[in-house]
């Protein structure tokens, strides 16, 4: 099973899960849920997802460090959460040299990917659309994650 049927099959659990939840529309970028944060792992050829019950992104990385313990061979986490919008701390995933996979459940099913490409953070959809609206939520993170790492003039 290759990796981007893995991230399908995480997302379908996670949707499911979501079923039974709070609307994903009730969320804003900065009032999210997360329901869950797995580990996309490699052993030799084979990618395969790690349940991570102790890993929350987003409440975990808005403290002042962020070093969750990962399995070997670990490729990137996938959190199922109620908003496509990355959160204020995501950064620190990127941080551990690994992508964040975001996966928004319920109605519209989108998937994301923040990581950084060419020395710069990069978000990008891998499943779904973004409206103009979530456009702006994303480029305005992104550049909040810039601002912290841009020298401050004295």
């Amino acid at each position: 099973m290759n990796l981007r049927m893995k991230m399908l099959c995480i997302a379908m659990i996670g949707a499911g899960s979501m079923a039974l939840g709070a609307s994903a529309g009730a969320a804003g970028p900065d009032r999210q849920r997360e329901d869950r944060c797995d580990v996309q792992a490699r052993t030799g050829h084979v990618v395969e997802t790690i349940a991570m019950p102790d890993l929350h992104v987003l409440e975990q990385a808005s403290s002042a460090s962020f070093a969750p313990s990962l399995p070997r061979g670990a490729e990137a986490i996938v959190c199922l959460r109620t908003s496509i919008t990355p959160a204020a701390h995501d950064d620190k995933v990127l941080a551990l040299g690994i992508p964040l996979i975001i996966v928004e459940v319920g109605r519209p099913h989108r998937m994301g990917v923040l990581e950084i490409a060419d020395g710069a953070f990069r978000y990008r959809l891998t499943e779904g659309t973004l409206p103009a609206a979530d456009q702006a939520a994303v480029q305005a993170r992104l550049e909040e994650y810039r601002g912290r790492l841009a020298p401050h003039a004295s």
